[in-house]
C-alpha cells in the first residue's frame, strides 16, 4: 500500500475534503472554541486596518493643527481615546483567543487519541493485524498534533484571507496594478516551498516501517524488565546502534534538503522584495506631487505591505496545511476504514448456560498469507462440555480459539453459535458471553490487584473478587501485600509491588473466575504455575463451571485428562478425539505424547 501511494499527490479537492474533516473532528470535541476563534481571528484582522486608519488619521490631524497653530493638550485627547479604544478591543480579542486557543490545545491531543483508540477498538483484531494497517498507527501516533496545526494554519489561512481582502479593496483604489505584479511575483516562492513539502513527506513515508524498528529498538533500552538480560547480553549495543544509525541517516537527510530549499526560497523570494519596493516608491511619489496625505502614505504603505504579508501568510498557510494534509489523510483513512468483516445484526443476550459451538467446514489463512493454518476443520461443541485440545506448537489451537471468539472471520464454512451464524452475531453481545485468558494474557501494572481482577466487569462485591482470588489461589499473596487489594502491582509506582509471573497468571485466572461467563476458554493458562496449584486450579475449574461451555488447551496432559473430550489438532486438521482413556488405548498421537511426558516426570 505504501509504495502504491509514494508517488501520489493530494488534489484539491482531497485537501478540501481534509480541511472539512478536520473542522468536522473540533467540533466534535470542542464546539465552543471553534466558533469563537473563528470570529477574533477576523476580527483582529479588522483591527490591523482599523489601527493603520486611525494612525492615519492621527497623524494627518496632527499635521493640520501645527498648519493652523491652534495645537493644545486638549486637542490631542480625541486621538488618545482612539487609541486607547482600540487598544482595549484588541486586548480583548487577543484575551478570548488566547484563552480559548489553550483551552483547544489542552484537550486536543488526548481527545483525538481516545477518538482513534475507540476507531481501532471498532475495527476488530483481524483488522489491527495488518502488517499496512500498524504503518498507518505508527504514522498516526506520530502525527496526531498535526491536526491541532492544521486547525491552528487554517485558522492562520483565514486571518490572512481577511487580511488580503481588506488590502486589495484599499489599494484598488489607490495603485491598482500592485496587485496582480505582487501576486504573480510571488508565485514562484510558492512553487519552491510545495516542491520541497512533499519530497520531505515522500521520505517520511518510504522510512516508516524503519523507524518503527528503530524505535522499538529504543523502547527495548528503557523497558526494566528487557533490560534485564540486555544488561547480561550487551544486546543493548545492537539496539543502541540501530536507532542511532536510523537517527544519524534521518538527520543528516533533513538537514541537507532543508538547506537546498531555504537557499533556493532566500534567491527567489528577492524578485518579490523588488516589487514591494517598487510600490513603495510610487506611493512616495504621490505624495510628493500633492496626490495624498503624509498620514495617507502611512496607511497605504502599511497597506501594501499588509498584501505582501498576507499573500505569503496565504501561500505559507497552504503550504504548511497541505503538508500536513498529507500526514492528517493517514490519521483520516483509519477512521475511514471498515472492520475486516462487518458486525451482524443479531444480539445475544447473557446466556444462562454454556453455548454449543459448531465449526462446518472451516478453513482458515491469515489475512496476506496463503498457507491454512485451519483446514476443512468440523467440529461440535456440546452445551456445558468441557474439551481440551492438545496438539504440537503450530497445530492451529490458538487460531481455533480466536475464530470461536469472532475475531477472525473464516475464509471458508461456517461457525454457529446455539445453531446461529457467528458472522450474523454482534461482536459486543457475543463478548459478553465469553471469558478467553491467553498465552499472552494480559497484566495491567498502572491498577491495584482488585482492579486487575474486576476489570470488564467493574462494581462487583468485595467478597466475589476475594472469592474468585482464592479458586485462582491468588488470595494467598494478595492478602499479604500491604495495602492487600488495593495494591498497586508495579514497582514504578510509589508503593507498589511487582507480581513474579506465576502471580500474575493466577491473578489473570482469578480474572475469569470473576467474570463466570457461559463460555471460558484457558489457553495454556498454568505455564507458570507450578504443578501442585495447576492441578488444584483445574479441579476447581472443572467444579465451578458446571453447566459452563469449558475449552481448555494445554500441553499438560495432567490438565487435559479430566475433560469430557479430548481433541488432537495436526496441522489445522483433527487427528484424534475421545476421553483420556479412550486415547491412550488407542495408540496415536496422542498416546505417544502422553508416554514421553509422562516418561520425563518418571525422570525428574
Amino acid at each position: 500500500m505504501d509504495d502504491m501511494k509514494k508517488k501520489e499527490r493530494l488534489s484539491i479537492l482531497k485537501f478540501l475534503e481534509i480541511t472539512v474533516w478536520v473542522l468536522k473532528t473540533y467540533f466534535r470535541i470542542a464546539r465552543i472554541p471553534i466558533i469563537v476563534i473563528f470570529f477574533t481571528t477576523i476580527l483582529m484582522e479588522a483591527e490591523v486596518f482599523a489601527s493603520s486608519f486611525i494612525r492615519a488619521w492621527v497623524i494627518d490631524g496632527i499635521v493640520q493643527l501645527a498648519k493652523e497653530g491652534s495645537f493644545d493638550y486638549m486637542s490631542t485627547v480625541p486621538f488618545v481615546l482612539a487609541f486607547f479604544v482600540l487598544s482595549v478591543l484588541l486586548s480583548i480579542l487577543r484575551n478570548l483567543d488566547g484563552y480559548f486557543y489553550r483551552d483547544l490545545q489542552q484537550i486536543s491531543d488526548p481527545k483525538l487519541r481516545l477518538l482513534l483508540y475507540e476507531k481501532l477498538r471498532s475495527l476488530g483484531i483481524q483488522s489491527l493485524e495488518n502488517p499496512e494497517l500498524n504503518n498507518l498507527i505508527d504514522r498516526a501516533h506520530r502525527n496526531v498534533f498535526q491536526m491541532m496545526r492544521q486547525f491552528e494554519t487554517l485558522m492562520r489561512l483565514v486571518g490572512a484571507l481577511a487580511g488580503f481582502l481588506g488590502s486589495v479593496i484599499i489599494i484598488g483604489s489607490f495603485y491598482p496594478l500592485y496587485i496582480p505584479l505582487i501576486i504573480v511575483f510571488s508565485l514562484p516562492m510558492i512553487f519552491v516551498d510545495q516542491h520541497y513539502l512533499a519530497k520531505l513527506w515522500d521520505y517520511d513515508r518510504k522510512v516508516t516501517e524503519r523507524r518503527r524498528a528503530s524505535y522499538m529498538s529504543m523502547d527495548s533500552l528503557i523497558d526494566s524488565v528487557a533490560l534485564h538480560e540486555l544488561s547480561i547480553t550487551g544486546g543493548y549495543r545492537l539496539l543502541k546502534k540501530k536507532f542511532q544509525d536510523f537517527i544519524n541517516d534521518w538527520v543528516n537527510w533533513q538537514r541537507k534538503t532543508r538547506k537546498e530549499w531555504y537557499v533556493l526560497a532566500f534567491l527567489v523570494g528577492q524578485i518579490r522584495n523588488l516589487v514591494r519596493v517598487f510600490g513603495f516608491g510610487v506611493t512616495m511619489w504621490k505624495f510628493l506631487i500633492g496626490e495624498i496625505t503624509v498620514g495617507l502614505v502611512t496607511f497605504y504603505i502599511q497597506a501594501m505591505q499588509n498584501l505582501s504579508d498576507n499573500i505569503f501568510r496565504l501561500a505559507l498557510s497552504f503550504n504548511d496545511m497541505y503538508e500536513s494534509s498529507q500526514r492528517i489523510d493517514e490519521f483520516k483513512r483509519i477512521f475511514d476504514m471498515k472492520s475486516a468483516f462487518e458486525d451482524g445484526e443479531k444480539r445475544f443476550q447473557k446466556l444462562n448456560g454454556g453455548p454449543g459451538i459448531e465449526f462446518q467446514d472451516v478453513s482458515f489463512s491469515y489475512p496476506g498469507s496463503k498457507p491454512k493454518v485451519i483446514k476443512n476443520l468440523n467440529l461440535k461443541i456440546r452445551p456445558g462440555e468441557k474439551v481440551a485440545i492438545v496438539g504440537h506448537n503450530g497445530a492451529g489451537k490458538t487460531t481455533f480459539v480466536k475464530l470461536a471468539c469472532r475475531f477472525y472471520k473464516a475464509s471458508q464454512g461456517k461457525i454457529l453459535i446455539n445453531g446461529v451464524d457467528i458472522t450474523e452475531v454482534k461482536g459486543k453481545s457475543w463478548y459478553r458471553n465469553i471469558a478467553v485468558l491467553f498465552q499472552d494474557y494480559n497484566t495491567y501494572p498502572q491498577l491495584s490487584a482488585r482492579e486487575n481482577i474486576m476489570i470488564g466487569k467493574v462494581g462487583g462485591a468485595k467478597g466475589r473478587v476475594i472469592r474468585a482470588s482464592k479458586m485462582a489461589r491468588a488470595h494467598e499473596f494478595i492478602k499479604e501485600y500491604k495495602d492487600g487489594y488495593e495494591q498497586i502491582l508495579s514497582e514504578k509506582f510509589k508503593g507498589g509491588t511487582r507480581p513474579s509471573t506465576g502471580q500474575w497468571q493466577k491473578i489473570a485466572i482469578a480474572r475469569f473466575f470473576y467474570r463466570n461467563a457461559p463460555l471460558i476458554i484457558f489457553d495454556e493458562p498454568t505455564a507458570s504455575i507450578d504443578a501442585v496449584s495447576e492441578k488444584k486450579i483445574f479441579d476447581k475449574i472443572y467444579r465451578f463451571f458446571k453447566g459452563k461451555t469449558v475449552i481448555i488447551i494445554s500441553h499438560r496432559f495432567s490438565t487435559v485428562r479430566n475433560a469430557d473430550r479430548i481433541i488432537v489438532f495436526d496441522k489445522g486438521r483433527i487427528v484424534e478425539q475421545g476421553s483420556h482413556e479412550e486415547l491412550v488405548a488407542l495408540g496415536g498421537v496422542y498416546a505417544r505424547a502422553f508416554g514421553l511426558q509422562a516418561e520425563g516426570y518418571a525422570k525428574n
